[in-house]
């Protein structure tokens, strides 16, 4: 496992897959208890903390030539911003998903008029 250092994470930008590794592993508790603790009690039977996790490592993975930090702190609140912008997501999609598909209803009420207009004896 590699420390939570400076030079851990100058490593890591350098593509250093193991200092990165050991990164975001040494972030994981934290930002763990941190989204438990803002995941709505509504939510969590549907949506696990470690798949938002995972998306924020592979989303870590991806950028972190990009990231400007060159201290382990800076790194660390870098992950929480994409970690909570990821729980934020996945929130938004989990309340997308609960929303009644306003094309069913169009389509359903449309069939009515046409029943209305056929004149047909009720």
């Amino acid at each position: 496992m590699t420390a939570m250092t400076d030079e851990a994470l100058a490593r890591a930008r350098k593509g250093d897959l193991e200092a990165l590794a050991g990164l975001l592993e040494a972030c994981a508790p934290a930002l763990r208890a941190e989204l438990g603790a803002r995941l709505p009690a509504a939510h969590r039977a549907v949506l696990a903390i470690e798949d938002v996790l995972q998306v924020t490592w592979l989303e870590a993975f991806l950028a972190i030539e990009r990231c400007t930090s060159t201290s382990a702190a800076g790194f660390a609140a870098w992950l929480r911003a994409i970690a909570e912008r990821n729980l934020q997501d996945a929130l938004r999609g989990l309340a997308r998903d609960k929303r009644p598909d306003s094309r069913g209803r169009a389509d359903a009420a449309a069939e009515l008029l046409d029943e209305l207009a056929a004149g047909g004896t009720s």
